[in-house]
């Protein structure tokens, strides 16, 4: 396992597998990745690369609060204070996880968490006075910044970091490129989508006798003896359209609780322009070292299924964990075990189904239209839908001869197993 490059780790169950991982990778004298890090990283890469291409969760965090002054507050810490380790970080958001009345939102610090952030107890911080920065920007998270903007933003260039005003600027000749290869006008080009948590606002709207006014913000109150806390995020550069315009913009904002996750792990010594890399994905892991992880099939009574999927993957064939017969579902999608060789069966033949975003289909279908004697099926094409909403799936058939006497383990171990994913 190679700990050259800088590496992103994606985890489908949260904040808690992926900060692990990432930490491991790491090792002594690593860390997780800031978001002033994260641009780094795409400063020293070029647009299509992976730091553009992906959304990122950082050790950065931001915390809204009453400071020592009695005013509010917004603070900004990159790699620093309550929320820059995972006790940390669960701790904050339990706020929500842990609340039974599903009522509490984002995360929570103490108030005397804040105020020692606001000292400068956890180390250097940004901190931004809330009601001064709403009368700059009336509602500040309401529309994205320009260039021009955005060097203006004291929030914006506090969560970017040191390097925010080169990051805009490159950020700007990308967008220029852009638009003009998409023959677009460049008064349509915006850069930053400057965010609060949705779910959990920093502002709220005065109200004006009956009706609230949206021309302005103002600081929304607070529990008593809390401050908000939340990691900070970015996304990917996307191309959006808003108001008839397209325009290739980027948000930065606040990781919530069930936000998808992607943090890199810094090892000591790496540095950005070695490249970012993207830590494996099980299923591919699975595909690529099956001989690695196959396992001794202790039910010396298995029998292989009347017909089975199979799929090429690395010139070598699987099949796939079987599904019941009689429901219409989508496959696993996980290989159980290596087909030594197939022969096919006949030309290619189809079926319909009223599905094809996610392709649900009934075992029945396929076993109805199946060759005698044929035992496995690959699906080589599934259509768009047609005019009757119906999407035409073809399927090869074959022979297989399938190795039994070893099974492979399921996608979920894989992906909670650090050594076995990395190898």
């Amino acid at each position: 396992m190679t700990t050259s490059h800088p590496m992103a780790f994606y985890h489908g169950d949260g904040i808690e597998p992926a900060w692990q991982f990432a930490t491991k990778y790491a090792g002594p004298g690593g860390h997780i990745a800031t978001l002033p890090e994260i641009i780094e990283a795409r400063l020293a890469s070029g647009a299509g690369d992976l730091p553009w291409e992906s959304y990122f969760t950082t050790n950065s965090a931001e915390y809204y609060g009453i400071g020592e002054d009695g005013s509010e507050k917004l603070i900004v810490a990159h790699g620093v204070g309550p929320m820059s380790t995972l006790q940390g970080v669960k701790k904050a958001y339990a706020w929500e996880y842990k609340d039974t009345s599903r009522r509490n939102n984002g995360g929570r610090i103490s108030a005397e968490e804040f105020l020692a952030l606001e000292a400068g107890s956890y180390g250097e911080v940004a901190v931004i006075d809330l009601n001064s920065y709403l009368r700059v920007w009336r509602t500040p998270f309401s529309y994205p910044r320009t260039l021009s903007q955005g060097l203006k933003d004291s929030l914006l260039l506090a969560r970017l970091g040191p390097k925010a005003s080169h990051y805009l600027r490159l950020h700007d000749q990308i967008a220029r490129g852009w638009l003009r290869r998409e023959s677009i006008k460049l008064a349509a080009r915006v850069l930053v989508q400057n965010e609060d948590a949705p779910n959990s606002p920093y502002t709220t709207f005065p109200r004006v006798g009956e009706r609230p006014d949206f021309s302005k913000s103002i600081p929304r109150p607070l529990e008593n003896g809390l401050a908000m806390g939340h990691l900070l995020s970015t996304s990917s550069l996307a191309a959006t359209q808003r108001g008839g315009q397209r325009r290739l913009l980027n948000s930065v904002g606040c990781h919530e609780w069930h936000s998808g996750v992607r943090l890199v792990g810094v090892p000591s010594g790496v540095a950005w322009q070695d490249g970012l890399v993207e830590a494996p994905q099980p299923s591919e892991v699975l595909r690529r070292d099956w001989m690695r992880l196959r396992r001794p099939n202790t039910d010396k009574t298995y029998v292989l299924p009347r017909l089975c999927r199979i799929e090429q993957a690395h010139g070598e064939w699987f099949t796939h964990y079987p599904k019941p017969i009689g429901q219409k579902i989508m496959d696993s999608g996980e290989i159980e075990f290596h087909v030594r060789s197939v022969t096919p069966q006949g030309t290619p033949k189809q079926f319909q189904v009223d599905d094809d975003f996610f392709l649900r289909y009934d075992l029945i279908q396929v076993i109805a239209i199946a060759p005698s004697g044929a035992g496995a099926y690959e699906i080589v094409d599934v259509s768009t839908k047609d005019s009757r909403g119906l999407t035409t799936v073809t399927v090869q058939f074959y022979n297989a001869d399938v190795d039994i006497s070893h099974r492979l383990p399921r996608v979920d171990e894989i992906k909670l197993d650090y050594d076995l994913l990395m190898g």
